[in-house]
């Protein structure tokens, strides 16, 4: 009965707030929505797409040629691992052209390290991608305690007109001016302090996707090596299947 007391109390308030604490409230709703939704979706796709990458992690430990790699890569075809592989794949057919063509020199040396940093280049791209609106879940961390304090602060000055209208400074006159004033306030911290944690729980989920993107691309280079400089055997590559994968993006 008490809590269900205070609940009313506290809608009288909201209720009896002016038209600018009403609309701080709801653009404040608004925002807790909207960060709920980024975070939900967010956590939802990168658990599917962290799964995706530890079966291929998994997959590669026990791939040591070029043409296994080209079979898992074709296997996970329509999933994130498989998209990466792919692009790889497509850097490291020119180093085997390099090979056939007599330039076997610079595709041990040169050649090797320009594959890495496409690799890298190709986990940017798929990083800035996956962070996409994850900085809005930052970004109200910052703003919502902000709104909540221009409340507040709105909600002082309201209820300090209304006491000079009334004359009078007695606590039944202050009080629930500064209540309706302080709502504001802890709205804006209920928001705040969800986002901020969720920001934090879906960065790590970004991490984990580049820590595993870097251990196939470090595989990668592994097998290159084994097949460029090592001068292992070589494989045809279906071209449709590369030419299907460019076109994904």
């Amino acid at each position: 009965m008490v809590q269900v007391a205070g609940m009313n109390s506290m809608w009288s308030l909201i209720l009896q707030g002016d038209a600018m604490t009403k609309c701080i409230l709801i653009f404040l709703v608004g925002m807790s929505v909207l960060c709920w939704s980024i975070a939900l979706y967010k956590l939802v796709l990168f658990s599917i797409k962290n799964k995706q990458l530890n079966q291929v992690v998994q997959e590669l430990q026990s791939v040591q040629d070029f043409k296994n790699l080209f079979a898992v890569a074709k296997k996970h075809a329509k999933t994130l691992p498989g998209y990466f592989l792919s692009q790889s794949l497509r850097h490291f057919k020119e180093l085997l052209l390099l090979k056939k063509s007599g330039k076997q020199e610079y595709a041990q040396g040169a050649g090797i390290d320009f594959l890495q940093m496409q690799m890298n280049q190709s986990i940017d791209e798929i990083l800035h991608q996956e962070e996409s609106h994850v900085s809005t879940l930052s970004l109200f961390a910052a703003v919502s305690p902000l709104l909540g304090l221009l409340g507040t602060v709105w909600g002082l000055v309201h209820s300090f007109l209304s006491i000079s209208q009334k004359q009078s400074a007695d606590i039944v006159t202050v009080a629930p001016g500064i209540a309706e004033a302080l709502i504001t306030t802890i709205a804006g911290l209920l928001i705040a302090i969800p986002a901020l944690m969720l920001y934090s729980f879906v960065s790590s989920k970004v991490r984990e996707i580049e820590f595993q993107l870097y251990i196939l691309s470090d595989k990668m280079i592994t097998i290159a090596r084994k097949v460029i400089v090592e001068d292992l055997i070589s494989v045809e590559f279906d071209e449709n299947f590369m030419h299907d994968q460019l076109d994904r993006e």
